[in-house]
């Protein structure tokens, strides 16, 4: 069956840039949290990514934007400081092996009645004394293993919710924002993370930030041209298990993929 030509070609312009358009954007900051509002990197990536009920003239400006982002990043002008995956929670990294774990909760389904994903959540870090040009598939074996141990058996649960748990020592590889029930869940997963590389919590490292903002477990409903729809929970109060952990060498989008719990990746390291 043949579609008919788009009734409403503005309708038409903008599906087409949503489904382009986002998944370019998502694929460019791949490593960010969908519910980061806090770092530079999820700022820009909120602000890129097209809505359905953008105006035109909206869609041209996050067009253009991300088109001047790119070619931004292309010139080696070490002077200017560029918001791209080059960079690491803000701090500039060379040639580092980025790691990120991916946590999120099955959900019933209200239409299908089946287990469907929840929202993922990630926490990433580099390995800061290791380069790509001398890491080895050796080496990713022993850190597949490593988060096998601390994370996969059994399957860590990280008690999420809207306090801030931050861990800070870049020379280790490690800029950490943990959304957290409470202080000691917080330094309990930040703990869980440094034990993959046996590294030692550092106190002076961690900063514990209560946000002056509300952020209701029901944030309500609000109407949208003319249409009721639930709010997004921006920080919702959730446990979540470890999933899957993927390895990715600096400068390539495409992953090792290093431990997976769910059976849907592909040839990873560790397999349960």
């Amino acid at each position: 069956m043949t579609r008919g030509k788009p009734q409403n070609r503005t309708v038409f312009l903008r599906s087409v840039a949503i489904r382009i358009h986002n998944r370019a954007v998502k694929e460019w900051f791949k490593g960010t949290a969908e519910d980061d509002y806090e770092t530079n990197n999820g700022i820009n990536q909120h602000a890129l990514l097209i809505e359905k009920n953008d105006a035109m003239l909206e869609v041209n400006t996050k067009l253009l934007l991300f088109k001047q982002l790119k070619e931004s990043s292309e010139k080696e002008n070490e002077s200017e400081i560029i918001l791209t995956p080059d960079y690491y929670n803000g701090g500039k990294v060379k040639d580092q092996p980025l790691v990120r774990l991916t946590f999120y909760k099955q959900e019933l389904s209200n239409k299908t009645k089946k287990l469907i994903k929840g929202d993922k959540y990630q926490i990433s870090f580099r390995l800061a004394n290791e380069t790509i040009y001398e890491y080895s598939k050796e080496k990713a074996n022993k850190l597949a293993l490593a988060i096998q141990r601390e994370m996969a058996t059994p399957p860590f649960e990280w008690n999420k919710g809207i306090y801030t748990a931050h861990y800070k020592d870049i020379e280790k590889g490690y800029r950490l924002g943990i959304l957290c029930r409470d202080e000691a869940e917080g330094i309990r997963v930040i703990k869980a993370v440094l034990a993959i590389q046996n590294h030692t919590y550092q106190s002076d490292c961690f900063e514990f930030i209560k946000s002056g903002r509300d952020f209701p477990e029901n944030p309500g409903t609000e109407v949208v041209y003319g249409q009721t729809r639930a709010k997004k929970n921006r920080r919702p109060r959730i446990q979540v298990p470890f999933r899957y952990a993927q390895l990715f060498p600096y400068g390539t989008s495409e992953a090792v993929n290093l431990v997976d719990t769910t059976g849907g990746l592909e040839n990873p390291l560790v397999e349960l």
